[in-house]
């Protein structure tokens, strides 16, 4: 059991290491923009006036900085080997299947929801962000969409929001660690288009890692989830045919329905768990509230955000 002074020195170490990622995110494009005007390359264009491989190539690149550097800081600094996830319970393959698919499902439930809740915004009179359209409809471009929009965010962001800062939160209680989590996710995203999404997809998540405690299968999930849209949305721009809003119907419809398959065998057969010791409730509540590096770094993440929106 972890006292005040326990919980409050947690909280504060996964916001600096968010200070840092916030840092790295607004501060790293534009040492890449510097750099590239340097080269004459025009970065007041959209695209930088490149072509689009080169332009998703050199997008991943800063992406992976900007991640990059807060996760190596996290692990080697921020949080110490005895901050780290657990092992991940030992599931039989058809549980781990009906996870994904429930959380997939779930996944495209929530991108539902952001989209209204977007769209009250707009309706609002919020300025509605201006999309980015690259490619040439050829399969390597989809590819290469799927590696820069799909893999490596899954990958990175999971280790960054559930492995770490969701672990680290986890003696505050599970719900609390959720809920800040997937906060902080939607907060990171920095743009109204994409933050209620990232919010509820994160919360999705989280309840994933909090039962089965196996960061491969939230990776897994976030993974599908974001190549779902990216090919979704690559069939709807380049295909020519009447039947590409058909198919990506059928492609919804098939996803919610394995999902209801799976969470329904997920919820008849549930896990026997024993519930670790906390803190008393006033306890956690306290040392939460008294953590100024985590309420600096929501401030920080929040203050962009609404920067973004004006």
């Amino acid at each position: 059991m972890y006292n005040r002074t326990a919980l409050t020195h947690r909280a504060n170490r996964v916001g600096a290491m968010l200070i840092v990622m916030t840092m790295c995110q607004h501060g790293i494009p534009r040492i890449g923009y510097y750099i590239l005007s340097l080269f004459g390359v025009d970065t007041s264009a959209q695209s930088w006036g490149l072509k689009s491989a080169a332009y998703l190539t050199l997008y991943l690149l800063l992406y992976v900085l900007m991640m990059g550097v807060p996760l190596l800081l996290g692990r080697l600094l921020l949080i110490p080997p005895s901050y780290r996830r657990l092992s991940p319970l030992n599931l039989l393959i058809d549980r781990r299947l009906c996870v994904i698919v429930a959380g997939t499902a779930l996944c495209i439930v929530a991108n539902v929801v952001a989209a209204l809740i977007s769209n009250e915004f707009y309706k609002a009179g919020l300025p509605q962000p201006q999309i980015l359209q690259l490619g040439d409809g050829s399969i390597g471009t989809l590819l290469l969409d799927l590696i820069v929009f799909a893999v490596v965010p899954a990958l990175m962001e999971e280790m960054l929001l559930r492995g770490m800062v969701l672990q680290t939160l986890r003696p505050l209680g599970d719900r609390t660690a959720v809920f800040l989590s997937a906060l902080l996710f939607g907060l990171m995203h920095g743009n109204l288009q994409q933050t209620p999404y990232a919010f509820l997809m994160g919360v999705v998540l989280g309840a994933i890692f909090v039962y089965t405690d196996d960061l491969r299968l939230t990776i897994v999930v976030h993974m599908i989830a974001n190549a779902l849209s990216v090919i979704t949305g690559f069939l709807l721009q380049y295909s020519d045919t009447p039947f590409a809003t058909f198919w990506e119907l059928i492609i919804v419809i098939v996803m919610l329905m394995t999902g209801a398959v799976g969470g329904l065998w997920l919820y008849r057969h549930p896990l026997e768990r024993s519930k670790p010791r906390r803190a008393p409730l006033p306890v956690r509540r306290s040392a939460l509230f008294q953590a100024p590096l985590l309420w600096l770094a929501v401030g920080m993440m929040a203050g962009i955000l609404i920067v973004y929106i004006a």
